[in-house]
């Protein structure tokens, strides 16, 4: 015959284990079923764009360098936000000059007007990262707002160093260094590995 202390004993075992198993169910549940962004940087016309380019003060073609980003997990990664929190820039000498590296800049969605976006399973985006205008003298930082002690930078051929991260709600960030080079055509805009 079992007792009473045992009967309670053995509900009270049943109900936290139960709860705990229930809890623990959850959180893997939650963890599998989290976004996960990839970053791609590479020498491809994904990554180097070249388009066509009209405005106020004229029209040519332009260079962007983009970094691709993938949601690659098995649920939407909410509230996705780039931002450059890196950059260095070498010059013909080998002298290396850090541009930003206590700041952050925020960069922009490619043919985007939001600061944030949604990304859905399997969809690709693209972060506009820096650009080259035909006739232009200097790059262009792709960004709605930047440091002024940045614009002197854009117009020094060299080669350049950027951290890229991507902020998430609900998830951590992912970041990817990526290199570029320019020697001061608008039209030698190049990835860099």
């Amino acid at each position: 015959m079992v007792s009473e202390g045992e009967l309670w004993a053995a509900s009270l075992g049943s109900a936290l284990g139960g709860g705990i198993l229930a809890v623990t169910g959850e959180e893997i549940l939650r963890w599998w079923r989290r976004p996960q962004l990839r970053l791609h940087y590479a020498d491809d016309a994904s990554c180097v764009a070249r388009t066509p380019f009209k405005s106020d003060s004229g029209s040519g073609e332009a260079i962007y360098l983009r970094l691709r980003v993938n949601n690659v997990g098995r649920s939407i990664a909410r509230d996705c936000a780039p931002f450059m929190t890196r950059l260095e820039r070498r010059d013909a000498n080998g002298h290396i000059e850090n541009i930003l590296e206590q700041d952050s800049v925020a960069l922009v969605w490619s043919l985007r007007s939001v600061d944030v976006m949604d990304i859905p399973r399997g969809i690709n985006q693209f972060i506009d990262v820096c650009f080259a205008m035909q006739g232009a003298e200097s790059l262009g930082l792709a960004s709605p707002s930047y440091p002024l002690r940045m614009k002197s930078v854009w117009s020094k051929p060299g080669r350049f160093r950027a951290d890229i991260v991507v902020t998430c709600a609900g998830t951590p960030p992912v970041s990817r260094t990526i290199g570029f080079k320019w020697n001061g055509a608008w039209d030698s805009l190049l990835h860099d590995s």
